[in-house]
């Protein structure tokens, strides 16, 4: 089995039902969003990133009772070049410098199951099921993350 792969109309990232294929058209949770999954589907389908979409294909089955799903997560961290004043720093100390975090100033330190995920740093980000959350000096609060 390869990394990722097209199987009756599914698309296939690394064991996971990450989308469908209708036609010239890839609909794709974007949970599974990154530069490889982007550069297999790229020239070949118009893709549409579609929250919630993993939950719905595994949800359907074969009107069967389905294995459970490993809750999969991604943890992005600030990239080298980022201002240096945003390392380490807190929400409000953030959204004073530079408004709400920004993915393009984050890279994808870890893609996985979300028991296997390291633990957060200051200014860490947790996406899972969608939903991004930063991470603080003392808590972790859910953030617009575009």
């Amino acid at each position: 089995m390869g990394g990722i792969e097209i199987k009756r109309d599914l698309v296939i990232f690394y064991g996971n039902t990450a989308g469908f294929i209708n036609g010239d058209q890839a609909t794709v949770d974007p949970i599974f969003r990154c530069d490889e999954l982007e550069a297999f589907l790229r020239g070949r389908y118009k893709v549409d990133w579609q929250e919630g979409l993993f939950e719905r294909l595994t949800a359907q089955g074969d009107n069967q009772v389905s294995q459970p799903v490993a809750l999969r997560c991604r943890v992005w961290q600030l990239r080298r070049e980022a201002d240096p004043r945003l390392k380490f720093t807190g929400y409000a100390e953030t959204v004073a410098l530079i408004g709400q975090p920004r993915r393009v100033d984050y890279e994808i330190a870890y893609e996985g199951e979300a028991g296997s995920a390291p633990e957060l740093r200051i200014s860490d980000v947790l996406e899972i099921d969608g939903r991004c959350y930063f991470a603080g000096r003392r808590d972790v609060q859910e953030i617009p993350f575009q």
